[in-house]
């Protein structure tokens, strides 16, 4: 099958900029002919793609999904990199890699706006659920290389990937709090992680100190 090149551009283009018009605006400021006219086309093309503001809102978030935070995370050798770092190390190297995406303005964007919107928005609301999920799904894998590895000794990796999940949502919302409310460096955040990080090997883990932590 034929792959229509300029319609995948088109799609592309109508989310990055709608992306950048909701974080600029406020969603429910933005018209569908706010995104098309910054898009240089016309309504119709809109309708090409999408069949809503809120369809498009669910679409960008599996397109940077796939793009950007998919190959991170597929780029992640769990049980290589949990023998080379220990599970401090590793933890801390994997915070940091999901931060290193800030540098991307459109996804930035794009996640500040689904979070002023998942309270009062259903599809910001569903996708932020999706989001916590897929998380999840990750944090339950890595806890149990964790566990086959004989890192740790747990009866639910699931348990331990909730808390876990609870912790890193806590902190992700103070870094964005930090980043885009008060304008600060959110540097101070990253160090505390580190420090929470630390306390969950400690007593939630129970393991001592690593010599590759």
């Amino acid at each position: 099958m034929k792959i229509d090149k300029r319609r995948n551009t088109t799609k592309e283009k109508l989310m990055e900029n709608a992306a950048l018009l909701f974080a600029e605006k406020g969603y429910d400021a933005v018209s569908i002919r706010d995104i098309t006219g910054k898009t240089n086309v016309s309504p119709a093309s809109f309708y090409n793609h999408f069949s809503s503001k809120n369809h498009l809102l669910e679409q960008v978030y599996d397109y940077y999904q796939e793009q950007i935070i998919g190959p991170v995370e597929r780029s992640i050798d769990l049980e290589g990199m949990l023998q080379q770092h220990g599970i401090r190390g590793f933890l801390n190297k994997l915070v940091r890699m999901m931060y290193e995406t800030e540098h991307d303005v459109k996804l930035m964007a794009y996640s500040r706006i689904i979070a002023i919107e998942q309270y009062k928005n259903k599809t910001a609301a569903k996708i932020v659920q999706k989001a916590r999920n897929h998380s999840r799904k990750l944090m339950v894998e890595i806890f149990t290389s964790m566990q086959k590895l004989k890192m740790i000794a747990i009866e639910s990796p699931e348990a331990i990937a909730d808390i876990f999940s609870y912790m890193l949502t806590g902190v992700a919302a103070d870094y964005y709090y930090h980043r885009y409310v008060l304008k600060k460096s959110p540097a101070k955040i990253l160090e505390l992680y580190t420090t929470q990080i630390r306390s969950f090997c400690t007593y939630v883990l129970k393991i001592r100190e690593e010599n590759n932590a």
